[in-house]
């Protein structure tokens, strides 16, 4: 009986062990693994978000170039995150103050809005006091009718004209002087109406805002008119 060694010999083509080509072997993976290291990509490079240098990065996550610049980072990020809180309370507080804010408080913002519009409209047209013709001296939006005797015209605009403090504040309006050059203004017809009865108006916050919001920018518009 053969044994198995004598067997493996007997095989066609069956090379001892000890005759295969180890060094052909070693040289071919040697190739192979240097055609890979020739395939594997270089690191994209980055743009240091501190110093906006060009760097390689050592880890996917790196996103400065150096230690001075990772301070520097987290100081800024720092800086931001404080900034961000900032703005957040402020926030926070105007829209807590809204809340509390009354229809009255509205409303006063809205006059204030508006009576400064008029006032920069009629002084625009070369008026000067609507009641004795003055330009001298402190200039308010007056009313005609004022907003206690009638609270429905107090956003109409044909109702504020440029005023003096003296005829505003001190003469009550100067109301007999008013009324003769607002009739000469406006015409007749329209100052019926004006003195005529009026229907109350309840105004929301929401209309008092967009009216304060409207003047403001309607004499933003005019103070560019004026200046061109």
């Amino acid at each position: 009986m053969q044994t198995s060694q004598q067997q493996d010999h007997g095989r066609e083509g069956t090379l001892p062990v000890d005759s295969l080509p180890v060094q052909e072997n070693y040289s071919r993976t040697s190739e192979r693994y240097a055609d890979k290291l020739s395939t594997v990509r270089k690191p994209k490079l980055k743009k240091c978000k501190v110093c906006k240098t060009e760097f390689e990065p050592k880890r996917a996550d790196q996103f400065v170039c150096s230690v001075d610049c990772a301070y520097l980072y987290i100081h800024q990020e720092k800086e931001k995150l404080h900034k961000k809180a900032t703005a957040d309370e402020r926030k926070a507080y105007k829209e807590e103050k809204l809340k509390c804010k009354s229809l009255g408080e509205y409303k006063k913002e809205a006059q204030i809005a508006i009576n400064a519009y008029r006032r920069e409209y009629g002084l625009s047209l070369g008026m000067g006091c609507v009641s004795c013709g003055t330009k001298n001296g402190k200039i308010n939006g007056g009313h005609y009718r004022s907003v206690g005797s009638s609270p429905s015209t107090r956003f109409e605009e044909i109702n504020i004209w440029p005023q003096c403090e003296r005829c505003n504040s001190y003469l009550s309006g100067n109301l007999i002087e008013y009324r003769k050059n607002l009739l000469k203004i406006i015409g007749q017809e329209k100052l019926d109406w004006l003195e005529g009865p009026h229907d109350p108006k309840h105004y929301t916050k929401e209309e008092l805002v967009e009216i304060k919001k409207t003047y403001q920018r309607k004499l933003k518009e005019l103070k560019c008119q004026t200046t061109t």
